[in-house]
């Protein structure tokens, strides 16, 4: 922010605040007792909501929910079970729905109605 910029709004900001922040002198500025205690609370509350912005954003960038798996029980102990421990260790916010079934599945057989063709007869 240009120095004319804060010349225009620290005097507003004392008016709303009913206190002086700063002395001025013709060769200095300095805070007064009022201006250390508000920069230093300012201060603060700027942290505070970069530490909040921070959390939302891993919160964002996390993976979450359910990945469901249906596998042949075989190939999930050979290959999946060491996986999926590390998986889950590494995105917590998660959940494996494992199904284990060595039959053939029709994975979309749930959505199949949602798709079928309307036939008029």
């Amino acid at each position: 922010m240009s120095p004319q910029l804060v010349s225009k709004y620290v005097p507003q900001l004392e008016t709303h605040l009913g206190v002086r922040l700063l002395n001025r002198t013709t060769r200095k500025i300095h805070l007064t007792e009022a201006g250390t205690q508000y920069h230093q609370r300012a201060q603060q509350v700027l942290n505070d909501i970069d530490d909040m912005e921070n959390q939302l954003d891993d919160l964002h960038t996390q993976a979450q929910g359910l990945l469901r798996i249906s596998a042949p029980v075989s190939f999930a102990i050979r290959h999946m079970a060491p996986l999926l421990s590390e998986f889950q260790t590494a995105h917590p916010g998660v959940g494996i729905d494992l199904q284990l079934n060595d039959r053939k599945v029709r994975i979309f057989a749930h959505y199949e109605h949602r798709f079928s063709p309307i036939v008029n007869t």
